[in-house]
């Protein structure tokens, strides 16, 4: 069983950019996290925190992807390429 190593790059700026924003809102809420375990805050509190993170991270990847796949399917229909993202969006 082979596999097919995907190897894409991100090269617009503009969705270079769009992952770089998510990455920075995710960079925030660890800050967040850590400035609550220095202060103590609740675990219920934390944990709450810490599933924002993980679902920030899981869109950012989303995002990725979908760039990628925006940028790597130059001279598909569309149609083709918003159905990818669509379908993306549903897994992500």
């Amino acid at each position: 069983m082979g596999y097919t190593v995907l190897c894409m790059k991100i090269a617009l700026s503009e969705n270079r950019q769009k992952v770089m924003n998510r990455l920075k809102r995710v960079e925030g809420q660890v800050r967040a996290v850590q400035g609550m375990l220095e202060c103590e805050k609740e675990c219920a509190d934390i944990a709450t925190q810490l599933s924002a993170c993980r679902s920030a991270i899981e869109q950012t990847l989303g995002v990725f992807v979908a760039c990628a796949i925006e940028e790597s399917s130059k001279g598909q229909s569309k149609k083709d390429t918003e159905d990818i993202k669509r379908l993306l969006q549903l897994i992500v």
